[in-house]
């Protein structure tokens, strides 16, 4: 009973150009649709693809760098001099304060006060010039030279921070969009699924030749059968003749991969696919700008709302699609 209902719709389709005409237009409609997501589902995951390689950024190994020259001391007989000077200071303070308490021997002791604050300073300077001289310059070279690397490394370090912190702010940003392009992703992806289950409804009554059911073959047999050229498909004059023919003359292309390099050519000998084609360019510059815009984080993801039409349109042809086969099935 299924095969003889088949058999009755495939002769209702044939059975006037006009039926044949608004049959193979829907589906040339609805393979447009597929091509178009099909595409757009390849950008995105294009984009997924650079986002999900991009491992998290590690932080600059060890911590801040330390100046090793604070840390490096003169040797000890290089304070000889500062202890004289302080014990001179010291004798000439109590000498002048003995002084002060005994008056009797006030002269006396303000006299040694000075002459051991003179010689207390004296052997601080002999200590100290004696000592700059033979060893106080290594010490102060090693101290700069080891000041000086702390300058480089701490500077090193920062740029490997700053660095980092790029990386790391890019990074997150590429996580905060892909959750977004990954629904994007998804309701193409449903939305595909959705076209190819009518795609098998409108081809399961075996009218059209497996080997046209493809977008290129399907938007020029329109073509032919909408402009008049040909009125069936089969046959010396029908649609696939006529397709093979001019395939085999280069007047048209079947490749989809061939289409951007000849859209003039397309344009001129294949106006139908030129339209499919340029249509199929505008909503896949919508997805494109959605893309962009989830991307850099612009807006909220109820906005990523470019691509809408074409969720529409598809929904749209779905719909008139799967009514008219209802009607025809009875």
């Amino acid at each position: 009973m299924g095969n003889k209902k088949t058999v009755m719709n495939r002769d209702f389709i044939v059975s006037s150009s006009a039926n044949l005409c608004e049959y193979v237009h829907m589906i040339a409609q609805i393979e447009t649709n597929k091509y178009t997501l099909k595409q757009g589902i390849s950008n995105i995951n294009s984009t997924l693809s650079s986002y999900k390689f991009s491992s998290k950024p590690t932080p600059p190994a060890g911590d801040e760098p330390k100046d090793r020259s604070l840390s490096l001391s003169a040797p000890a007989e290089y304070h000889g001099g500062t202890v004289c000077k302080v014990l001179g200071g010291i004798c000439g303070a109590g000498s002048l304060l003995l002084a002060i308490l005994f008056n009797e021997v006030g002269g006396i002791m303000i006299f040694l006060g000075l002459i051991l604050v003179l010689a207390s300073f004296g052997l601080a300077h002999n200590l100290e010039n004696g000592y700059s001289i033979e060893k106080i310059e290594p010490y102060y070279r090693t101290k700069r030279n080891l000041h000086n690397i702390y300058i480089n490394e701490l500077e090193v370090w920062k740029e490997s921070c700053r660095d980092y912190q790029n990386r790391l702010a890019q990074y997150n940003k590429q996580q905060d969009a892909i959750k977004p392009l990954e629904e994007k992703l998804n309701e193409l992806t449903a939305s595909l699924i959705e076209v190819n289950e009518v795609l098998s409804k409108l081809y399961e009554v075996n009218v059209i030749f497996e080997k046209y059911r493809d977008f290129v073959p399907m938007c020029t047999i329109h073509e032919y059968l909408a402009s008049g050229r040909c009125t069936e498909l089969k046959g010396a004059n029908g649609a696939y003749n006529l397709y093979e023919s001019e395939l085999r003359q280069n007047i048209i292309i079947s490749n989809l991969e061939s289409i951007g390099s000849n859209i003039e050519a397309i344009k001129k000998n294949q106006y139908a696919l030129y339209q499919a084609v340029q249509k199929t360019n505008s909503y896949l510059s919508d997805i494109k700008r959605d893309i962009e815009m989830i991307s850099q984080n612009t807006s909220e993801i109820q906005q990523y709302s470019r691509s809408i039409a074409l969720q529409t349109k598809i929904t749209a042809d779905n719909t008139e699609a799967l009514k008219w086969m209802k009607l025809l099935m009875g």
